[in-house]
């Protein structure tokens, strides 16, 4: 093997890179790996925003506001743990017939968040949330104010998502109306 052919084949650059075609290539490598490099971050950054515990109770709490708008108890009961409990006695049990009877009831609801925040902690967190629902009967509207005072909901990760394990904040008077209308 001749001397140039063992150089050539040391660095193999000098026959392919050699002149102005040589240097694109080496750019085009080059912004090529950036592009990659970026792509990687750009995934990342994503991944972390739409899968951060943070993100996933909120996208919760709008599932939840959405399967209420669309008065589908089966799928509002789908955002609340089966160990649902809460400071007025309620069990996930007493919750969905509240749920089942309100919809039956209400021809449309309406929610209005003013405020919302998520936090979470490890396996738990929450959801404050302020606001005004709007329900209606007929062509007669009630509404239901939840400004002055957030509804806070606790949640847990649980092995099939962030599930709803308590509710609190209900003005009692608010919910003493709402079940007048249920009676």
């Amino acid at each position: 093997m001749p001397l140039n052919g063992y150089i050539s084949n040391m660095n193999p650059q000098l026959d392919k890179t050699d002149g102005a075609d040589g240097r694109n290539r080496t750019k085009s490598r080059i912004i090529w790996g950036a592009a990659a490099a970026a792509s990687a971050a750009a995934v990342f950054a994503l991944w972390f925003f739409f899968l951060s515990p943070q993100a996933r109770i909120k996208s919760e709490v709008k599932k939840l506001i959405a399967s209420i708008e669309k008065l589908d108890a089966a799928a509002t009961m789908q955002c609340f743990s089966d160990d649902y409990y809460d400071d007025s006695g309620l069990d996930k049990a007493g919750l969905a017939r509240i749920a089942e009877m309100s919809f039956d009831y209400f021809d449309k609801i309406k929610v209005i968040p003013k405020r919302k925040t998520t936090f979470a902690d490890g396996r738990s967190g929450g959801a404050s949330i302020s606001g005004t629902a709007i329900v209606f009967t007929g062509d007669s509207p009630m509404k239901i104010d939840f400004v002055s005072e957030p509804v806070r909901l606790d949640f847990r990760k649980e092995k099939d998502g962030w599930k709803i394990i308590s509710i609190s904040g209900f003005d009692r008077a608010v919910m003493n109306e709402i079940e007048s209308y249920l009676r």
